[in-house]
Parts: C-alpha cells; structure tokens; sequence
C-alpha cells in the first residue's frame, strides 16, 4: 500500500488550540479535520495523534479552538506547532495569537471555531473527538488545502524549522508567498520521503547514514518507512 495516496485526500491544514490544567497554552498542527453535522447544533470530527500532547490535554478538558491557516500560512507556523511537542515548549510565544473564550488562536486564521467534546474513538495511530462546535468567526481569507503543503510548503517548512533550531528562534524574514523564492540547490540533493505523512528528509548527512533509531520529525514513523524519491 502507498500511504502517499493519502495526501490526495483534499482538505485542510488547522491549528488546534488548548489550555492543560496547569493553564498552559498547547497546541498541535492537524489536518484530519471534517464537519460532520449542521443545523442548531453543528459538530466537526478532530483527529489527532495517540503521542501529542494536545490528545492528552484533550483527555483532561474536552474543549479545543480550530484556527482555519491561511493559503498564505508563515512556513515557521506549520513547523512551529508540527515539529516540536508542546510538553516543554510554549509553541504560542513564537506566533502572533489572540485569547478567543480562554483558549489560543492564531490571529493569521481565516476563521476560528470554538468546540466541545462530546464523544470519543481510539484508532492504532489517533484519537477521533466528535465535538460540538459552540461558537465560531468567519474572517476572511482563503484557506490553505492539504495539497498544498505537499506540492510547495514542505521544504520551506522544513527549512523554517532548521534555521529555528540552529538560531534558538524563529526565522526573522518568513516568507509571504512560500516556496516563490525557495533556493535551487537543496532540490538537487537526494531526497527520501516518508511514506506515511510525505515529510521530506534533505539534510545534510545522507540518509543512508542516519542511525536505524531515525523517526520522522513529523509524525515519529521509524526510518523503514521512508522511501528514496
């Protein structure tokens, strides 16, 4: 089975807000986001990973925020709230973010939804929260689609993350338009992709040479899982 397929299931990129009983601001980067009802009382279907912290605080809480990304999302903010856990990290003080009923969101989202747990499924790799939306605000703005991280913000956020972690902060200049201005050279390299979330390794030791304890900083799928492209 290729997992890639996967990424031609066309829908959205979300950051979901939370607060752990410590008051904490946490957060995670999701995709597997789906409105599931209308009418008096709407409800969309959250997926997110067994691992993350945002899944063990919304054990806890039960309520979350959506903030709907951009088309024009920062390369920095999917890296910030993807690549790190939120256990020891306050992910919010690297973006620009507002309090919407106690809970984070970014103020770059094109809407925001606030939302209430009211039923839950375990799966090998996510938990599914069947949640009540009970408030929610229409900015504006188109939003970014899942296709498009695949086909032009992968490296930029990879490259986001990198500078990140060398610097100790986020990148200085981020890109209005990701991928526009993106250098040349780094498509040159050889390039291995994991097959289960399409994360792009291109860093400067080879592949081959990585220890077999390697995860995928993404979605922490062993070295096996990646393929040469």
């Amino acid at each position: 089975m290729d997992q890639r397929a996967f990424s031609k299931l066309t829908y959205g990129l979300y950051v979901a807000g939370v607060k752990d009983p410590a008051g904490r601001f946490c957060g995670s980067l999701v995709d597997a986001v789906a409105q599931v009802a209308m009418g008096s009382r709407p409800y969309v279907a959250l997926g997110s990973m067994n691992k993350n912290y945002t899944t063990e605080v919304l054990l806890q809480t039960g309520l979350f925020t959506l903030s709907v990304l951009p088309a024009d999302a920062e390369p920095f903010v999917l890296a910030d709230f993807g690549f790190q856990t939120g256990r020891n990290i306050d992910k919010w003080a690297n973006v620009a973010f507002e309090v919407y009923h106690d809970l984070p969101v970014l103020k770059s989202s094109v809407a925001r939804l606030l939302c209430r747990v009211d039923s839950m499924r375990v799966f090998e790799t996510h938990h599914l929260f069947i949640s009540e939306i009970i408030e929610a605000d229409h900015i504006g703005g188109e939003p970014l689609i899942y296709a498009d991280y695949f086909t032009r913000l992968k490296g930029p956020v990879a490259e986001a993350f990198k500078i990140y972690k060398q610097t100790g902060k986020p990148p200085a200049s981020a890109q209005d338009s990701p991928g526009e201005n993106a250098p040349e050279a780094p498509q040159k390299k050889e390039k291995w992709v994991c097959s289960v979330c399409g994360y792009v390794y291109d860093g400067d030791v080879p592949f081959e040479e990585l220890p077999e304890t390697y995860t995928c900083p993404l979605c922490g799928q062993p070295k096996s899982v990646f393929v040469k492209e």
